[in-house]
């Protein structure tokens, strides 16, 4: 079963990477995060949140915690003085080095056996699934108002 299988993949995938960085006391939102802002250079807490379908509280008490460790810096946005901008911190770098080399260690196990080419399309069919989702949940959710 597919959602079975997904559910299995995201949670093993959450264990691994808490573990691997438990030394650096850093928890799998507050990863993800970072490897958002890698690719992502600063991007406001709301934009964030729309990134990845989440409460923007519940980004917002992340970026507290990766702030407090000084892995994030935020400073107001000079085009909207209500906003914040969010970007890594020169201390986030050697902490980015180890997560991306445990991803890798991740995605080079976990899709051993799996081409290439039927990677990039599992990427692509389940990039279809996200976006039905969504569209789906908005429908249910703008039926509710």
């Amino acid at each position: 079963m597919l959602m079975r299988d997904l559910s299995i993949i995201v949670r093993q995938m959450r264990v691994f990477a808490e573990r691997n960085l438990a030394s650096m006391n850093i928890g799998f939102p507050e990863q993800v995060i970072l490897m958002y802002l890698t690719e992502h250079e600063c991007m406001n807490q709301e934009q964030i949140a729309a990134y990845f379908e989440i409460d923007k509280g519940a980004v917002a008490k992340t970026l507290d915690k990766l702030e407090e460790k000084a892995l994030i810096s935020r400073h107001v946005d000079p085009s909207d003085k209500r906003k914040k901008l969010v970007a890594l911190s020169a201390q986030a770098e050697e902490l980015l080095t180890n997560m991306g080399q445990a991803y890798q260690d991740w995605s080079r196990n976990v899709c051993f056996g799996i081409s290439v080419k039927e990677m990039a399309q599992l990427e692509k069919n389940i990039a279809i699934m996200a976006q039905n989702s969504s569209v789906l949940i908005g429908e249910v959710h703008n039926d509710e108002d």
